[in-house]
C-alpha cells in the first residue's frame, strides 16, 4: 500500500481540484491507495446535507463515482469514464465523515467493474455499489493527453 502523501502532494491535489472541482467542493481526501484498492474520505459538510441533516444521496453517489473512477484509473494507468452505476442505499449516515472503499472486481480490456462500500464514522455500512468503468483510450480524446493505447 502506498501512502497518499507520496502519491499526491499539495500541487497535485490542486491540479486534481482544478480538473475535478467537485473533489475540492466536497473536500474528498485520499486515505489509502494501492493498485486495485482505494479508500477516500469526505466530511459531512453543511453544503452536502439533505433536509433531514444527513448526507444527500446525490453527494454519496458522487463520492462513489469518484472512488470508482480513481481505482479504475490506477489500474488502467489513465482516466476512466463511468458506464453504469448501481447504488443500494442501506441506511442514513451518522457522524461527520463518510468513508468510501473501492476495489476492482473484474478488469477487462474494455470495462472494469468496481465495487464500492460507503461507511459512516461509526463504521456502519451506508451504501453498497458497483460501477462499470471504461478506460479512456487515445481515440476518445483530443491529441496531447497522456492516454493508454487503443485496444488492438
Amino acid at each position: 500500500m502506498l501512502r497518499p502523501d507520496v502519491l499526491m502532494n499539495e500541487e497535485e491535489r490542486a491540479d486534481l481540484i482544478r480538473r475535478v472541482p467537485l473533489v475540492g467542493f466536497l473536500d474528498i481526501r485520499t486515505v489509502e491507495i494501492s493498485e486495485n484498492h482505494v479508500v477516500l474520505e469526505m466530511p459531512s459538510s453543511e453544503n452536502a446535507m439533505n433536509a433531514e441533516r444527513r448526507p444527500h444521496g446525490g453527494v454519496v453517489a458522487a463520492l462513489i463515482d469518484h472512488v470508482a473512477g480513481t481505482v479504475a484509473g490506477l489500474l488502467a494507468k489513465n482516466r476512466s469514464l463511468t458506464a453504469d452505476l448501481n447504488i443500494r442505499f442501506l441506511t442514513a449516515a451518522k457522524g461527520e465523515i463518510l468513508r468510501a472503499e473501492g476495489r476492482i472486481l473484474r478488469a477487462g480490456r474494455r470495462l472494469t467493474v468496481v465495487e464500492v462500500k460507503i461507511t459512516d464514522e461509526l463504521g456502519t455500512k451506508v451504501a453498497q455499489a458497483t460501477a462499470g468503468m471504461v478506460p479512456l483510450i487515445a481515440d476518445d480524446l483530443p491529441p496531447g493527453l497522456d492516454l493508454i493505447a487503443p485496444p488492438s
